[in-house]
């Protein structure tokens, strides 16, 4: 009987509990036609497992549109940082992967209001220090630098304000790991107040609050890590709340800020077994949210916050289970009511596992759809997303059918896969007087209408659709698919339809009915109809042209249309083959290519090639067939040029008045012509000698254009030459310039001044001015002739001498007086001058002997002041010295015959020139001067001085002058060096200066040298000009000598240059050696009184000479270098590689760059010695490294070695002319700073911090410009041109050339 009792009463319960059950919201009792309840789901993202190996660290987070991504450590990848977001039902990479340079630790992801991802993690590759990085411009850049963290960091979290500034809480290991917040603003990384702790700070988190404030959740290492939070008021960190919240210790933080401003945190509490504690902070002081015991089923881990958009609370964490019960797993919990209930069951990691889950990351979207990342021991440790999901379920109700089967879905729908295709009548139910028509969501139709294959998306509900039964009549419905509409029709059940026309459709052919949407079933009008049926129109295209014709090289003439069916494109003579592509218009089309190779079809985009295309034409046809036939053809033609043109010539020039001369040539580069002085303009044509050619014109402006020749006018013309250039450049890049000097005469000048008077023998006194127009001169009695040579200021102007036209005359003299007269004529013809000369011949000495004033002829300077020495081994004394232009009767000159050869030697009176070098201001010039009869059959000129006068005008920094009619000596004092003349000569403390005796020296060469060096120029192809100069200064002291031939500076000469010859036909001075052999030495030419001087500076004593050695380079007549590089070589500075090309563009050795150096200076090579251990005595080179280290221009490198052979970059040779320019004296014009001005170097950085000083010196003087406008290319090696032009800019600004 109690069996019986205790069985009803078991029955009592269970039919109790069903009716309490089907009395619970969302439970359904089984049933004929009801779906499944709705439930919901944790679905993966994607396949689970998505990072390449075991992942670690995750972190995920939801942009604005919620989006997600995650970010991991992947081991896949060495443990660097990946972040991937889920797009489209794929994940993708965001950027590359690796973010991180090595490991990667604590990653945490974070995305501001602009949907841009920040990713703060440590670096193992950075000593594990703090990086901070932000995708933008799709790459992963760092956010403030590298090192946020002096040290290494851990615990790091991202939150931000308001205005997205980032704010990154870590713990600071070289800090005694305190806690630390830091903010981003204005572009760097500042510190929220001070340390957030004093101590160690153990598993932190970070929140903001709506007014920017942020909080911190930590458990304090210095106080057994009880739970502590702070929050920053602006000035300090301070306490939220009690200092401590718990009496053990607490772990696995998280905090988040509510929409009212109250914190919630969530943590592992050990006085709760380290179960998941929340509290919220209420008005002072901290409450329990939900079970104050903990809400997790065992002890806890990873704990995390978020609220939904109506401020519902969510946690989830890694619950490690029980011992005995449940294993650990996953779980997402939300607040409802005061309990904490399971969200999408009851955790998100499927079966249980037997270890911990790991790495749990939570955030929650905008539409509150919860997502978790983790460590998913299912698929090998890698990472997997997941987010809720809700399963829906779509059923069907025959409504009344009688016969046949309803469809059924047995797929489940959800969030993440909402979309439903609607089923036809598949199982083929039906209904006595009625046709199936369509489905609704209401029994009664009043619901949505859904006909079979129509979609909808699910919408947070499960769907029953209920069968629509029409009237016997079925519809026939026509879908005509882009044609002319076609009327549906009402027929009876088993009846037939009707066949209507077809309809029309624009560029398609009709091709029947079809019952299915694929038009794969075609519809035969015999057939009964017994239920609704739609009809769908077939098509085929007659479209047969392309919609996309592309040239891989060259330009398609014309431009792609696809109703143009012939195009052309040119490509260069290098190219054989050309690629080109097209597309379809219609995906039904078919093509045939002919003259080309099929490549590949990619996104209906067809590749091909025509392979061999020859010289000239290659023809190429696409041929097009639409779906119903049609066909179009395209023709390509692909031309084939021939090799560029290298034609650099005009095809003609002609002016429109004037004379062109000389008469046109395309091979003649130059041109002039004349025109009046009235015409201030001049036109121009000429044409092309090839349509390809292109031209430039300087100095005209373009009028016109017509039938190929170009009009052009040089407009403005000044008076003089007026040039105009023509730059013609070839098909292939080459180029020529025409040049047509415009020559406007001037009006006849009525200028008859002269500019220049000399005499060959005499002095003329006074000094010469074009204004002075009447001139004496005495010359000794054994003058019997001079050549006066005259020079007029215009050119143009006509002279006569005595009658006789000519710029020179011969005049014989008589004893006494005799008068010579020169009549100038201006250009003008009318406008004359005469100019009178008096010139007095001393009378006949009759071997007297006098020592006096014989020769003199009475033209003394007043009271017999001065004389004018005669040489016969006399004395004389009272000779002119003169002081800053002042004669000083300050001179005693003497005449000896050595060995047949005259010297005259003008002793300078010591205590005269003393006592007026006192009275004058530092800076005297000291000349001397001996010209005139004095030196006529001299061989050597000696002005001579003592030690102490030399000594005097060293400390007064004057300058000694010794002046002949055919050279002059100009030698600073200070580059004697008395005083170490005279420590060579061990001069007793009790001698003076005085005793030593100084003579400079200007003398003939001897005739020996001097055959040599005519035989030697005779061989070597140049031609001495002139007569040979040696210069000396020889001290003297007790019968011992001593010269002097090395100065500090450059020591200027001059040598007068022959009147019979041009300026223009002498290139440079030399120095003659012994052996006849000769070396370049700066030397430039000047006027002095009417009259052509060659100007040369050196370092040395020797014997100088002009040669006339004019070179020109057939490879550099049309190079940027022609002018210096001519100049340079026609100066014996630098040579060609073969008598006819120079090579302008070839780089440069640093044994050729020194042996140009010490060339264009106009040292002499193999003095000193270099002590590199590569070069060796009997290298061609040796000589000039030597003389290179010897001034201090070069040095080698720390091994020893100098590299002779190795090209120089420019940074090596700017040094070298850097060190040059401290020779020439040029280096006093650069400033301090001038290293600033390498700044406007795009790269200035390359240039190595040895070279700075030397580069900006080179720039700054203009000696080395740049490569291109804005680069100076200091690792680039120099060329033979670059180096002629920079060294002849040295020359040139040290006023040297």
């Amino acid at each position: 009987m109690i069996k019986i009792l205790n069985a009803k009463k078991a029955l009592s319960m269970i039919l109790t509990f069903l009716l309490v059950l089907s009395g619970i919201p969302g439970f359904h009792n089984w049933g004929g036609d009801r779906a499944y309840a709705a439930t919901e789901t944790w679905a993966s993202l994607g396949a689970p497992g998505i990072s390449t190996g075991e992942a670690e660290y995750n972190s995920v987070a939801l942009d604005a549109q919620n989006t997600p991504y995650v970010a991991f450590a992947d081991k896949g990848n060495y443990g660097k940082a990946t972040v991937m977001k889920f797009v489209n039902g794929q994940w993708q990479t965001v950027g590359s992967p690796g973010i991180s340079s090595g490991k990667a630790y604590e990653l945490f992801l974070g995305i501001d209001k602009q949907d841009t991802p920040y990713l703060v993690y440590t670096d193992e590759a950075n000593e594990g220090k703090l990086g901070v990085k932000r995708f933008t411009a799709g790459q992963w850049e760092y956010v403030g630098g590298s090192n946020v963290s002096p040290g290494s960091a851990s615990g790091m979290q991202i939150a931000f304000d308001s205005a997205d500034n980032p704010y990154v809480l870590y713990k600071d290991y070289p800090n005694q790991n305190r806690a630390k917040v830091v903010k981003f603003t204005n572009n760097t990384w500042s510190t929220v107040g001070t340390w957030v702790t004093s101590g160690l700070a153990n598993e932190m988190a970070l929140a903001l609050d709506s007014q920017n404030t942020p909080y911190v959740v930590y458990s304090d290492g210095t106080d057994n890590f009880r739970l502590s939070v702070k929050k920053f008021d602006g000035s300090a960190w301070s306490y939220v709340g009690a200092t401590k919240l718990t009496a053990g210790q607490s772990s696995n933080h998280a905090i988040e800020i509510a929409s009212n401003d109250v914190p919630y945190i969530a943590f592992s509490n050990q006085d709760n077994s380290y179960k998941t504690n929340v509290l919220k902070f209420a008005g002072n002081q901290w409450e329990a949210v939900g079970n104050s015991g903990g809400i997790s089923v065992g002890s806890s881990r990873e704990n995390t916050l978020a609220f939904d958009s109506i401020g519902t609370p969510y946690v989830a964490y890694s619950d490690n289970g029980t011992m005995f019960g449940e294993r650990p797993f996953g779980v997402v919990k939300k607040l409802i009511g005061n309990q904490w209930q399971p969200v999408g069951g009851s955790n998100f990691t499927g079966p249980n596992t037997l270890n911990q889950v790991q790495y749990v990351s939570f955030a929650l979207g905008s539409d509150n759809i919860p997502y978790v990342a983790y460590q998913d021991q299912s698929a090998s440790k890698k990472t997997t997303v997941k987010s809720l999901t809700t399963q829906y379920n779509v059923s069907y109700n025959g409504n009344g059918h009688e016969s046949g089967s309803v469809p059924v879905d047995m797929q489940g729908y959800s969030t993440l896969s909402p979309l439903v295709t609607v089923a036809a009548n598949t199982g083929n139910m039906e209904k006595e007087g009625y046709t199936f028509s369509h489905w609704n969501t209401a029994a009664d139709g009043t619901g949505t209408d859904y006909s079979p294959n129509n979609t909808f998306n699910i919408n947070g509900a499960d769907v029953t659709l209920y069968a629509q039964w029409g009237n016997g009549n079925s519809n026939v419905t026509f879908v005509t698919n882009g044609g002319t509409p076609i009327l549906s029709q009402s027929v009876g059940h088993n009846h037939k339809a009707t066949e209507p026309l077809p309809p029309i459709r624009e560029g398609y052919k009709f091709f029947g009915w079809y019952t299915d949407i694929e038009l794969m079933q075609a519809y035969d009008f015999q057939s009964p109809v017994t239920s609704n049926l739609t009809l769908y129109a077939k098509w085929q295209s007659e479209n047969a042209t392309l919609s996309s014709l592309n040239v891989g090289q060259g330009t398609l003439e014309p431009g792609f249309s696809p109703t143009e069916m012939d195009y052309q494109v040119e490509v260069a003579p290098e190219v054989t083959s050309l690629v080109f592509s097209f597309s379809k218009a219609e995906t039904s089309q078919t093509i045939s290519v002919t003259g080309a190779t099929e490549q590949s079809v990619t996104d209906d985009v067809y590749s091909y090639t025509a392979s061999n295309l020859m010289t000239g034409l290659n023809p190429v046809q696409i041929k097009v067939t639409a779906e119903d036939g049609n066909s179009n053809t395209y023709n390509l033609s692909v031309k084939r040029l021939g090799e560029p043109s290298n034609n650099t010539h005009l095809g003609g020039l002609t002016l429109n008045s004037g004379t062109l001369s000389p008469a046109f040539s395309p091979e003649e580069r130059n041109y002039q012509v004349e025109v009046a002085p009235e015409v201030t303009s001049l036109d121009f044509s000429f044409s092309k000698a090839e349509t390809s050619q292109t031209l430039s014109v300087t100095g005209a402006t373009q009028q016109s254009v017509t039938d190929d020749v170009y009009s052009y006018t040089a407009s403005n013309l000044v008076t003089g030459l007026n040039p105009v250039q023509i730059k013609v450049t070839a098909e292939d890049g080459n180029s020529n310039s025409y040049n047509l000097n415009v020559k406007r005469l001037s009006e006849p000048s009525n200028n008859a001044n002269l500019g220049g008077l000399t005499l060959t023998s005499g002095i003329l006194s006074p000094v010469f001015s074009p204004d002075v127009e009447h001139y004496t001169a005495s010359v000794s009695s054994s003058t019997r002739s001079l050549v006066v040579n005259v020079t007029p200021v215009q050119e143009g102007a006509s002279v006569k001498i005595n009658g006789t036209s000519g710029k020179s005359a011969d005049i014989s003299l008589a004893n006494g007086r005799n008068k010579v007269t020169i009549e100038v004529t201006a250009p003008n013809g009318s406008t004359k001058k005469t100019y009178t000369l008096l010139i007095t011949r001393g009378n006949e000495d009759n071997g007297t002997g006098n020592t006096g004033n014989a020769g003199t002829g009475g033209a003394s300077n007043g009271g017999g002041g001065v004389t004018s020495p005669v040489i016969n081994n006399n004395t004389s004394s009272n000779v002119q010295v003169l002081v800053n232009g002042q004669a000083q009767s300050a001179g005693t000159l003497m005449t000896t015959t050595v060995k047949g050869q005259q010297i005259v030697t003008i002793s300078v009176n010591a205590e005269a020139i003393a006592q007026k070098l006192n009275t004058e201001a530092a800076g005297s010039v000291i000349t001397i001067p001996v010209t005139g009869s004095n030196i006529a059959n001299a061989g050597v000129i000696i002005g001579e001085l003592n030690g102490q006068t030399v000594k005097l005008m060293e400390d007064k920094q004057a300058v000694l002058v010794l002046q002949t009619d055919t050279a002059s000596f100009t030698l600073p004092a200070s580059q004697i060096r008395i005083n170490s003349v005279a420590d060579q000569f061990k001069l007793n403390s009790n001698d003076s200066l005085e005793s030593i005796k100084l003579q400079v020296e200007i003398a003939q060469v001897d005739p020996t040298t001097v055959q040599a060096a005519k035989s030697v120029s005779q061989q070597a192809g140049y031609t001495l000009v002139g007569t040979p100069v040696e210069f000396n200064v020889i001290a003297s002291y007790n019968g011992k000598t001593t010269t002097v031939n090395e100065f500090s500076s450059y020591v200027e000469r001059t040598i007068a240059l022959p009147a019979n010859i041009a300026p223009d036909r002498m290139t440079t001075g030399v120095v003659i050696d012994k052996d006849g052999s000769v070396r370049h030495v700066p030397t430039k030419i000047t006027i002095m009184n009417g009259a052509y001087y060659a100007k040369i500076n050196s370092l040395t004593n020797s014997a100088y000479s002009i040669v006339y050695y004019p070179q020109s380079f057939t490879d550099v007549a049309n190079h940027w270098s022609n002018i210096a590089v001519n100049d340079m070589s026609s100066r014996m500075i630098v040579s060609g590689v073969s008598n006819n090309n120079f090579e302008p563009d070839r780089s440069i050795t640093r044994a050729e760059f020194a042996a140009i150096v010490v060339r264009a200076l106009g040292l002499k090579p193999g003095e000193g010695s270099t002590g590199f251990r590569d070069v060796n005595d009997k290298d061609w080179f040796a000589d000039v490294v030597k003389t290179a280290s010897e001034y201090g221009l070069t040095g080698g490198y720390e091994d020893g070695t100098f590299r002779p052979q190795e090209q120089i970059t420019r940074q090596e040779a700017m040094t070298l002319i850097a060190r040059a320019m401290k020779v020439t004296g040029l280096d006093g014009q650069v400033p301090a700073d001038a290293v600033q001005q390498l700044s406007s170097f795009t790269d200035a950085e390359q240039v190595a911090d040895w070279a700075k000083e030397a580069a900006a010196a080179s720039v700054h003087t203009g000696l080395v410009t740049g490569r291109g406008s804005n680069t100076i290319a200091p690792l680039q090696s120099i060329t033979r041109a670059e180096t002629a032009t920079i060294l002849r800019r040295l020359l040139q600004q040290s006023d040297l050339i």
